[in-house]
């Protein structure tokens, strides 16, 4: 190995020895640094120290590679030719080399490779900056002692041995905010008494406030002159602690002073935009597993396959299985599929930790597969125990199952982005699945909550439980339980026995609502909870729709009591405003802008920064040029945003490969990942060289005037706030897509690993075997 190759390779050896040298300490730190390295290269390492930190009185000159214009200038005396590059590394290696113009800051200014890898550095710079935002907590804005209610009130004001009466607009922690018509006379650090009518609810504990007048200013869109009173520090903690009960109960059903509500309605309105349009189906369990809540919007319920998840919605016991692996950890993946065994198909689900536990991933994809039923589902969970006391919603609620609520469930389908692009494998050796994995469980009932989209119900519904019979012919009855009623229609529960027997056109009459054997139509059969729909039918249909109506309007109160449309408003909303605190992944809210740069308006990540691609983030700040920078590019530019905002990709998987070993991250494009280099890849991973991470980037275009939620909030701010609901309703139409990134690398990296060990296992993101679970 010649001299040359030798420093090259303890070049970092070198540069540790630089500090050393600079203090006398030369020997101290060859003897810590190179106790391993042969002795004549321990002498070429002291030696090139030492020549690097000798003093030179060579001038600099980097003209022939420079990019941008050369400038002539003196350092240390010394005459330099230098571009503003080249003066940047002449600055930062001369301190670098304490302050010293030596060799190694000569070589550095005039070596063409540190002047490419400094402009390098530089683009990279420019990169990271542009694409790193602040990252937006889902949860409420916390004002704090800034926050302040709008408050109208007439009150008068005693100042220098005189009284006017102003009309009060806002009341603060620690101040009150007045309105004039005309100029006042108050000046700037008087001390004013206001006095309140006693019948005020702010005349609690005291009629008159002690203030100082500390801000004055016309108001140009009220057109009124505006005065800010601070309250005196003697103001009795009795009287703060009752202003401070007045600004918190009022904060919730109160317009707050125009600034804050904008910032409210602002965070409001962005969280709504993003529940509405995400690829996530929110639900809820209760703690027995006996009915799941789900919070259908038209964007969740059309996207990928989302609708099929819900058709499918697994037993019992698997939902159980689920429920205890999302207690563990945040995230966990659901395999389902049919097997053809003896002439039946078989439903199966499991798991990716029980298949990865159990080793039978490749098995249950490749017999899934065959059926040409396989669907993979990723589940998220976020903890709402610290978002549910900002509900005033469900502080209203006295229904226990709401109130209850600890945890929110999310689900998707990633069939698409994960198992259908695989390369087929004919090789795998399929092995005999074990009976747990067979989802033939006791079902889940289901309760949908759906927003004006989604529910094409025109009717409203009436909880009603009455005893029932169904006439099939003259000779056979049946017998049934009503469960609710409409004019059109009604819902029942019969024994799971009789539900396939049944024919298409039924008898039904209901002795207790006095309504006799009359014609309807099953339209749906639900054989697993013994549930069916009815639709009214036959000649007669009007006949019977007129004498469900003249049953409600004669028991007006009775059935009003029961109609399931107010409740499911008020328990739709719970769900709404919980989902919204907790969306389980990274949202970004985008909007038309001239400038790139300004395209990305919000970020909002609670609780899943990974989501953030492979920098991740830190100190609330996220670097995101791992989604959607061209990493080759010399100005940060983004085709993928580009092309997700022109509407022209709607789904992208953003790879990455980190190699373990050079501790260096290599982005893939999917045509790569899926195909090319996949074996390659694959090897590495299973001995443990690098890691994969996968992004999955999915784009919607909004349509903020069909959000049944927007257009709430505007009516209510119609009704306090006019000015401020116009100018929403105007910045709502510079809104134009909001993108989703979610990580989806466990998976992946599972099913790269092919046979699992338990670090193995570990490594893909699975948690170990600390219990007994049975496969037999």
């Amino acid at each position: 190995m010649s001299d040359r190759e030798v420093l090259k390779r303890y070049n970092s050896v070198v540069n540790a020895l630089i500090p050393y040298a600079n203090e006398g300490r030369m020997l101290e730190g060859v003897n810590k640094f190179t106790g391993k390295i042969p002795s004549k290269a321990r002498q070429l390492i002291k030696n090139e120290v030492e020549r690097l930190m000798s003093v030179t009185y060579e001038g600099a000159d980097n003209s022939a590679f420079a990019l941008f214009p050369v400038k002539t200038f003196k350092h240390f005396g010394i005459q330099m030719r230098l571009d503003e590059v080249g003066e940047d590394i002449l600055h930062s290696e001369t301190e670098r080399y304490f302050n010293r113009y030596t060799v190694g800051v000569l070589e550095a200014v005039t070596s063409s490779e540190h002047y490419k890898s400094k402009i390098r550095q530089e683009q990279k710079r420019k990169i990271i900056d542009y694409f790193k935002v602040d990252a937006q907590s889902l949860k409420d804005i916390d004002f704090g002692a800034d926050i302040a209610i709008q408050h109208n009130e007439m009150v008068e004001c005693e100042f220098e041995g005189r009284k006017e009466r102003y009309e009060m607009i806002s009341v603060g922690l620690n101040h009150i905010k007045l309105q004039s018509r005309r100029v006042t006379p108050i000046k700037l650090q008087a001390e004013v008494k206001v006095h309140v009518d006693k019948k005020s609810p702010l005349a609690k504990s005291t009629s008159m406030f002690h203030c100082v007048c500390l801000n004055a200013n016309y108001n140009r869109e009220t057109q009124r002159h505006e005065l800010g009173l601070h309250f005196k520090e003697s103001m009795s903690d009795l009287t703060k602690k009752r202003i401070e009960e007045f600004v918190a109960n009022g904060a919730r059903t109160t317009a707050l002073e125009p600034e804050l509500e904008s910032e409210r309605v602002t965070q409001a309105i962005e969280r709504d935009m993003l529940v509405y349009n995400s690829p996530w189906i929110p639900f809820h369990l209760d703690s027995h597993l006996k009915e799941i809540k789900i919070l259908l919007t038209k964007q969740n319920f059309v996207a990928g396959n989302n609708a099929s998840f819900i058709d499918n919605l697994p037993g019992q016991s698997v939902i159980e299985r689920l429920k205890k692996e999302l207690s563990k950890r945040d995230e966990t993946f659901l395999f389902q599929g049919r097997i053809e065994y003896r002439g039946a198909r078989i439903n199966i689900a499991a798991t990716l930790n029980e298949l990865l536990l159990s080793g039978l991933l490749e098995t249950f994809i490749a017999h899934s597969k065959r059926t040409g039923t396989l669907r993979v589902s990723q589940f998220r969970v976020k903890h709402i125990e610290d978002i549910k006391n900002e509900l005033d919603s469900l502080k209203q609620c006295n229904k226990a199952d709401f109130t209850s609520i600890s945890h929110m469930y999310f689900v998707r389908d990633v069939t698409n982005e994960t198992i259908k692009r695989l390369p087929e494998d004919n090789a795998v050796q399929l092995r005999p699945l074990p009976k747990l994995f067979i989802d033939n469980g006791q079902p889940v009932e289901t309760r949908l909550y759906m927003d004006v989209d989604v529910d094409r119900r025109t009717e409203p519904r009436y909880m009603i439980v009455k005893p029932a019979t169904i006439h099939i012919h003259l000779l056979r009855k049946l017998d049934a339980e009503l469960l609710d009623i409409s004019l059109s229609g009604m819902k029942m529960r019969v024994d799971k026995g009789d539900i396939m027997s049944l024919p298409d056109v039924i008898k039904v009459s209901i002795p207790q609502l006095g309504l006799g054997a009359s014609v309807y139509k099953v339209v749906h059969k639900n054989t697993q909870s013994g549930v069916i729909r009815l639709r009214v039918a036959g000649k007669k249909k009007q006949d019977v729709r007129d004498a469900v109506c003249r049953l409600i309007k004669k028991n007006a109160k009775y059935f009003s009591k029961r109609n399931k449309a107010s409740d499911e408003l008020n328990e739709f909303q719970i769900l709404w405003e919980l989902a919204a605190r907790s969306l389980p992944s990274l949202g970004v809210v985008c909007v038309s802008s001239k400038n790139p740069k300004e395209r990305i308006k919000t970020v909002y990540a609670d609780g899943f920064k990974r989501d953030a691609g492979p920098f991740g983030g830190r100190d609330g700040q996220l670097y995101m040029h791992g989604i959607f920078a061209d990493i080759d590019a010399e100005e940060p530019r983004s085709e993928l945003l580009d092309n997700m905002l022109d509407d022209e990709v709607k789904n992208k998987l953003v790879i990455h490969c980190i190699d373990k070993k050079k501790r260096k991250i290599v982005p893939l494009k999917e045509k790569e990942f899926f195909g090319d280099v996949r074996d390659i890849i694959s090897e590495a991973r299973q001995k443990s060289k690098l890691d994969v991470l996968v992004s999955d980037v999915q784009c919607f275009k909004l349509d903020n005037m069909a959000n049944p939620m927007i257009s709430r909030r505007l009516s209510w701010l119609d009704a306090h706030e006019p000015r401020l609901a116009n100018a929403f309703r105007k910045s709502l139409r510079l809104y134009t897509h909001v993108i989703f990134c979610t990580d989806i690398s466990r998976i992946h990296n599972a099913i790269l690993i092919k046979e699992f060990s338990a670090d193995k296992m570990l490594e893909a993101g699975g948690y170990a075997a600390d219990e007994s679970v049975s496969f037999s």
